[in-house]
């Protein structure tokens, strides 16, 4: 699978020479593109086909991975609106004024999928937007996937999975100097797929690096940018 999406603003060049991708929303997907056997490089191969156009719901078919075919891939149908099963924060009691406390809340966000309600993880980025700059949102909203979402998410529909996810933020050995406008945080995400027929998955874990930015010292952060480190 691969996922696109960058940022609205480059990350710091010191985190996007680390990491290898800026501003990737889809961090569960870098995390996990080594069991669900798909590239997570920026190479021009599409592996998989969306689902098919005429899917209504997340529920109502499979994501398919039929990639025989050499037609251009339509992008892939939009989730159905709602909260995704695993626990996330409330956005409204998220002390904007504590950059670390938003970049967690985001990256928990970013990382509970759902898919009774999602046909990929992309519609978990777009979930975070009460943590996101405008600028970021719609970069996201603009760049929604055209491959499928691979054998993993493929498996985890099967037994109507949801992700719980875990975050913190970590020390960093390449820490960048704050300011009063941007902030970085290096930030830890732990992963665990839940059937709701009682499966469980491999826990995955991934790093994300995120830049936050305000308007003034009085405003609340916001998430700028994000590089993925799987």
């Amino acid at each position: 699978m691969r996922f696109p999406w960058c940022a609205s603003r480059a990350a710091p060049a010191a985190w996007a020479t680390r990491a290898g991708r800026v501003g990737t929303a889809a961090v569960v997907a870098a995390a996990l593109c080594a069991a669900c056997g798909t590239p997570a490089s920026s190479g021009d191969a599409v592996p998989d086909r969306p689902p098919a156009t005429t899917q209504t719901s997340a529920e109502d078919a499979p994501p398919t991975s039929d990639a025989e075919s050499g037609s251009v891939a339509a992008p892939l149908p939009t989730g159905r609106p709602g909260k995704p099963a695993g626990p996330v924060p409330d956005p409204d009691a998220v002390d904007r004024s504590d950059a670390s406390a938003v970049a967690v809340a985001a990256a928990v966000w970013m990382g509970s999928s759902d898919t009774v309600i999602d046909t990929s993880w992309y519609d978990a980025s777009l979930r975070a937007a009460p943590f996101l700059t405008p600028q970021l949102l719609a970069t996201f909203a603009a760049a929604r996937p055209r491959s499928g979402p691979g054998r993993e998410w493929l498996e985890w529909w099967e037994h109507r999975a949801f992700t719980t996810a875990e975050a913190e933020v970590s020390p960093d050995d390449q820490e960048l100097a704050d300011t009063l406008l941007t902030v970085y945080r290096k930030v830890t995400v732990r992963l665990t797929p839940v059937g709701r027929d009682g499966w469980r998955g491999e826990p995955v874990t991934y790093f994300q690096f995120i830049t936050l930015s305000r308007a003034s010292i009085r405003a609340g952060w916001q998430v700028e940018a994000v590089v993925d480190d799987a």
